[in-house]
């Protein structure tokens, strides 16, 4: 039989896993709170101004949305290798049980920030957040358009985030009439996600 796990993605990864795997199913992870609290100079923001990306933190009483990915024999070394690299700015690799098909008791890998690592931005409000979303940039592009994919990618997912609608009632009178464009297209885009195109990187 060939090895397999489960990855769960809450950020980036939900709609840009770069890697090859033979499933992606919505999946629901109890006791943990997703927010923007992780600074990001490698990807979407610089040393002047870090970025704001997701991580979790603990909370008995939240339920975090994503997407769960298998994978399997060959591709599962590589797959691995490749995210500890693309989480290398204060993520570590953590165990834990995801409810996927409404079944519960699922073991999966995440990778999660804590708190106090060396890229912690401490907590920040939800207007000290909009103000680093509408003006970092770094490598990968725009804090602004990782905000807006994740924004997009959990409203079709249909995952309730306080957090997350905030930020975005904070930003969007800020929004030019091509990004509003832009956002509504990709809001309405049935490949944005791939357990909602069934596309996947076969092996």
């Amino acid at each position: 039989m060939k090895p397999s796990i489960w990855i769960f993605g809450y950020g980036s990864i939900l709609w840009r896993p770069d890697f090859k795997f033979s499933r992606a199913v919505p999946a629901q992870l109890k006791g943990f709170q997703r927010r923007l609290w992780q600074g990001s100079t490698d990807h979407r923001g610089s040393t002047a101004l870090p970025g704001a990306v997701a991580t979790l933190r603990r909370d008995p009483g939240e339920i975090t949305t994503g997407i769960a990915y298998s994978l399997e024999g060959a591709a599962l070394k590589k797959a691995l290798k490749d995210l500890n690299h693309r989480e290398k700015n204060g993520y570590e690799q953590q165990k834990v049980t995801i409810t996927l098909d409404g079944q519960s008791g699922t073991s999966a890998l995440t990778y999660i920030a804590p708190a106090e690592n060396p890229w912690d931005l401490g907590g920040p409000s939800e207007f000290d957040i909009a103000a680093r979303v509408l003006h970092a940039s770094g490598p990968s592009g725009s804090n602004l358009d990782y905000f807006l994919r994740l924004y997009a990618a959990n409203l079709a997912l249909s995952g309730p985030d306080a957090h997350l609608n905030m930020v975005y009632d904070l930003i969007e009178p800020d929004l030019s009439k091509p990004q509003r464009i832009w956002f509504e297209a990709l809001h309405n885009d049935p490949t944005l996600l791939p357990c909602l195109s069934n596309r996947r990187l076969a092996p």
